[in-house]
């Protein structure tokens, strides 16, 4: 937003833009698709991280996997965002605002759904961070609910302002699971080899000794 205003791409004292307007033009742009690049990847480490930390939990329903796709959904969704600047691609990148905010929503209203289930150490952090996105969830659907209307009525301004909120309260509702990761006491990748087939374990275990002849003249 102020290398746009300071290069004057964008003028808010006429027109407050939407965040994709800062984004449109170099030098923002390659920021701007930078860091949404790197805001997807984080998105979607943190959506497989609270899945894995729903599991540990003891949820391994339909539900929580339903949440896990809807959460790489929205991070695909704000990498398409970022790679499709709205001058080059328009209609991609309206998908990809759709699949951020629209699936991003949806995502959080299932982790309200399951924040019952979390049980960390310290109830009164589990009882905060669940009341904290439960609170949000419903200015999330006024805010998309103003931000189309305000758009189709013609209230540019208005509809980029509200787009802004929403940006920043997502962000907020994924702050909120740190209260939950901070019960992480380790995380890593593991990698788990194939077994080798049955007759190859044999011919490993029953390898016959050779015997090196060594010929002298």
């Amino acid at each position: 937003y102020g290398l746009a205003v300071m290069n004057k791409h964008v003028v808010p004292e006429e027109e407050f833009p939407y965040i994709s307007t800062c984004g449109t033009y170099p030098p923002q742009s390659c920021i701007f698709g930078q860091l949404l690049n790197f805001g997807a990847l984080m998105v979607g480490s943190i959506t497989v991280t609270r899945y894995r930390f729903l599991e540990e939990q003891g949820d391994r329903s339909w539900v929580n996997k339903i949440s896990l796709a809807a959460g790489l959904i929205s991070a695909l969704g704000a990498s398409l965002v970022g790679n499709f600047q709205m001058l080059n691609e328009i209609n991609t990148h309206l998908v990809g605002a759709v699949l951020a905010f629209g699936v991003g929503t949806l995502y959080f209203w299932i982790q309200t759904a399951l924040a019952p289930i979390v049980r960390p150490s310290s109830c009164y952090v589990g009882q905060y961070s669940c009341c904290m996105v439960t609170m949000a969830m419903p200015p999330i659907i006024l805010q998309m609910v103003v931000l189309l209307t305000f758009n189709f009525m013609g209230h540019k301004s208005e509809a980029a302002i509200f787009e802004w909120i929403l940006a920043m309260v997502i962000f907020a509702l994924f702050a909120t699971f740190s209260f939950d990761f901070h019960e992480i006491r380790s995380s890593g990748l593991s990698v788990k080899l194939r077994e080798p087939p049955a007759r190859a374990r044999m011919s490993l275990r029953e390898t016959p000794n050779v015997s090196v002849i060594t010929l002298s003249h």
